[in-house]
């Protein structure tokens, strides 16, 4: 069975949390928060992954205060790299990531970027591998711009670009000849000013999926 986008995406997440972990009961005015979101496209359950950390001077930290965190109202599960659920796609793409404690909610506010639009090449297009292939977007929403490309016999990732700049590339010259796609995926972070927490931030990663043929 293939695994989802978004849980691999959400593995290479998880890993900043890796290594020692220390546990700490302090208020939210002495931690700094940071959310992941990871927004497929058409997913099947219509809802998007998240996943909240918590650091103290950079350093992630584990709460042992009995704090409940939700995103929109949904429960994120605890695990020992951080809070983490799924969470219905929200109309208008504004979530809200709540630390509840003791009759406290501390809030940090993300809002989703645009969805990529490939304006280039076009849905179902017979796209050569042997050359490195160029993918045309509109650029509007900030922040930075990958190309995968996905085949048969697996997939490629091209660099990142500043999305400023419409055009993005990669090289699908392993991805194997057949049906397959181009997912271009867009993430922007944003560091976010009086929550209450001692800082906070936010990784919003948002994908285009365009069906292709790879010959």
């Amino acid at each position: 069975m293939k695994t989802p986008r978004w849980l691999g995406a959400l593995a290479l997440i998880l890993c900043s949390g890796c290594g020692n972990t220390t546990f700490t009961g302090d208020p939210p005015e002495n931690l700094e928060i940071q959310a992941r979101f990871v927004d497929t496209e058409m997913p099947s359950d219509g809802k998007i992954a998240v996943t909240v950390q918590f650091f103290q001077k950079g350093k992630f930290v584990d709460l042992t205060s009995g704090a409940t965190i939700r995103c929109n109202g949904t429960e994120l599960g605890h695990t020992q790299l951080g809070y983490l659920g799924r969470v219905t796609a929200a109309a208008g793409g504004t979530y809200e990531v709540a630390h509840e404690l003791d009759g406290e909610r501390t809030v940090l506010k993300a809002t989703a970027p645009a969805r990529p639009v490939i304006t280039s090449p076009a849905a179902n297009a017979q796209l050569s591998r042997t050359a490195e292939q160029v993918i045309q977007f509109t650029a509007d929403g900030g922040g930075t711009v990958r190309a995968k490309a996905v085949g048969p016999s697996g997939s490629v990732m091209g660099e990142p670009t500043q999305a400023s700049s419409g055009t993005t590339k990669v090289l699908a010259s392993t991805v194997g000849a057949g049906n397959g796609s181009i997912v271009l995926t867009r993430e922007i972070e944003v560091g976010v000013d009086g929550t209450g927490f001692a800082a906070a931030s936010y990784l919003y990663s948002i994908d285009k999926l365009l069906p292709v043929v790879w010959q």
